[in-house]
């Protein structure tokens, strides 16, 4: 749950301006975004970590429907610069008074550890969409 509007909250996934200011995990600086916001459109997150080290996702838009929710597919690139297991996520908000509650399912996972910890890579990016307005 956050305590934003619905259209706030689907525009903090979906407008550069916003990710820039609260993409995580924590610690992380998105440092380069690239989004085509369409269905079928090509999306790329480069993630800088506090070591410099950089972290790139990359996937295609499956789903829009603003601003109850969105979809697209996953894959971290290797250091190669290639696309490795690809999964998905889907996301869903929800007005709830005042507030908006948001429902994210990421499938895929070849097992329950990779799954945990991408659990764990949401709910450090959540935190950081909470400190956003």
């Amino acid at each position: 749950m956050f305590a934003a509007p619905r259209a706030f909250v689907f525009d903090a996934f979906t407008k550069p301006e916003i990710l820039r200011k609260w993409w995580g995990p924590e610690g992380m600086t998105l440092t380069g975004i690239q989004l085509d916001l369409r269905v079928g459109g090509a999306y790329r997150f480069d993630k800088t970590a506090p070591n410099g080290a950089v972290h790139s996702v990359v996937g295609r838009i499956t789903s829009l429907e603003p601003p109850a929710g969105l979809g697209y597919t996953w894959a971290w690139l290797d250091d190669e610069g290639k696309p490795g297991l690809e999964t998905y996520v889907s996301i869903t908000f929800a007005e709830r008074g005042d507030r908006t509650e948001v429902v994210l399912t990421h499938t895929g996972f070849p097992d329950a550890e990779v799954a945990e910890l991408h659990n764990r890579g949401w709910t450090s990016t959540f935190n950081c969409l909470e400190q956003t307005r």
